[in-house]
């Protein structure tokens, strides 16, 4: 027994300070081990050698991108849609001056621009039609970067750029939500609202009262425009009163696969008219004024596979011209809104989100969910068990969503339950995002 005990007193010491090694070996790993590096962007050649040709000022011969300060991100090619893109063609410039030109935009009111860049545009919304008291909102030195190459331009004295990106207005939206913050509100009172004898020919009595608020630049991702629809819907951001203005009117060149989704029509396929097409074509008129080539923004993006295995399924969710951006104007459809009413502006977004996630499911199944029993009504309205929303036009969906809201049942079902949910989680996910 002693002799066991004893040896059990040997052992011990020996176990335990192999233990605590091991532990310190592994702890000595952990603090040694590197965090990840995020890849550096790859620059394209093919890229830098365009900015050569298309700004000579600031892409000389013999200047380096490190000599010319330009962020290596904008000048690599990217998988995916970029959030912000930023002009680069003074020959597009020049068309999309001519084109506003015969849009009669009254100088006296407020603008602002998203994402000037290095501003080709800025220069001719300036000089060509007196907007001096211009509002950028960019997030990035390349308007000042290109006004020093300039020798006959200079930033106007009332211009005003402020430092933050309109992609990024979804979260800071969402924010102020949380927290009670005023974010967005400091963001847009920046915005220079000019008086009205600044102006030769505009007075107080001819000046619209408030004024609207034009709009330039590019919105390329999907998602700003959702945005933009539900700040519409809530009445936030830009449509939101009190800033001097009334509604905004939007000059904007968005990307291929943005307007190939939001201009869908039930007779394309299924992957490409989904809600964002119903609630754009109905909360707002658009026109294409004109198309442009997709090289002369930055950054590029990487064009589509052509081989390969889901070559197919990748076609019919892009079908569309991948080399072509496209020069909307974009305002307030005031037809759906007296149609609607603005209060149920909210209930019909979550209507149109909440039966166009499944567009093949019929329209008797689903509205039955939330009031029971309303089939034999629907068939009255001309509708089969086979009707499905993704086989309705938005004017159709807009006929079905007032029918619906006009039966007694409406105010007790648990519809408006449900759309309180569904935006507490939306605003969930985007702050996630």
């Amino acid at each position: 027994m002693l002799v066991l005990k004893n040896g059990l007193e040997l052992f011990k010491p020996l176990f335990v300070k192999s233990v605590s090694a091991s532990a310190v070996s592994t702890r000595r790993k952990v603090k040694t081990e590197k965090a990840p590096t995020a890849k550096k962007p790859q620059i394209s050649k093919q890229l830098v050698e365009y900015l050569r040709l298309q700004l000579p000022s600031i892409f000389g011969p013999d200047s380096t991108l490190k000599s010319t300060k330009f962020p290596s991100k904008l000048v690599s090619i990217g998988k995916s849609t970029p959030d912000s893109i930023y002009l680069v063609d003074e020959a597009v410039a020049n068309s999309i001056c001519s084109k506003l030109s015969s849009e009669n935009l009254d100088v006296s009111c407020p603008a602002i621009e998203i994402n000037p860049g290095i501003g080709l545009l800025t220069k001719k919304l300036v000089e060509h039609f007196g907007f001096h008291h211009l509002t950028c909102f960019q997030d990035n030195n390349l308007l000042s970067l290109f006004a020093e190459q300039q020798k006959d331009w200079t930033l106007p004295p009332d211009l005003k750029v402020v430092p933050t990106n309109y992609v990024t207005f979804p979260r800071l939206c969402h924010l102020d939500r949380f927290d009670g913050g005023h974010r967005i509100y400091n963001h847009l009172n920046q915005v220079r609202i000019p008086e009205p004898q600044t102006h030769p020919g505009v007075t107080v009595e001819s000046r619209k009262f408030p004024p609207p608020l034009y709009v330039f630049g590019a919105l390329p991702h999907l998602a700003a425009l959702n945005f933009l629809i539900k700040s519409y819907v809530t009445g936030t951001a830009l449509f939101e009163e009190g800033y001097g203005w009334s509604e905004p009117i939007f000059y904007i060149v968005i990307a291929p696969r943005a307007n190939w989704i939001l201009r869908a029509t039930p007779s394309t396929n299924l992957f490409r008219y989904r809600a964002s097409s119903v609630l754009f074509q109905l909360f707002f008129k658009y026109q294409e004024i004109e198309t442009f080539p997709r090289q002369s923004f930055i950054p590029w993006q990487r064009k589509l596979p052509v081989e390969g295995r889901r070559h197919m399924r990748c076609i019919l969710r892009n079908d569309f011209d991948e080399q072509t951006v496209h020069f909307l104007k974009i305002e307030v459809n005031q037809e759906t809104l007296r149609v609607l009413g603005r209060d149920n502006l909210l209930p019909f977004w979550y209507f149109v989100r909440q039966h166009l996630v499944s567009r093949r499911k019929p329209i008797i199944v689903q509205l039955e969910s939330w009031i029971p029993g309303c089939g034999p009504r629907l068939i009255r309205e001309g509708f089969t068990i086979y009707t499905s929303f993704g086989d309705l036009t938005p004017s159709e969906i807009l006929k079905v969503f007032l029918t619906f809201i006009s039966w007694p049942e409406f105010l007790y079902c648990s519809f408006l339950n449900a759309m309180d949910k569904y935006q507490a989680k939306a605003e969930a996910a985007e702050d996630e995002e």
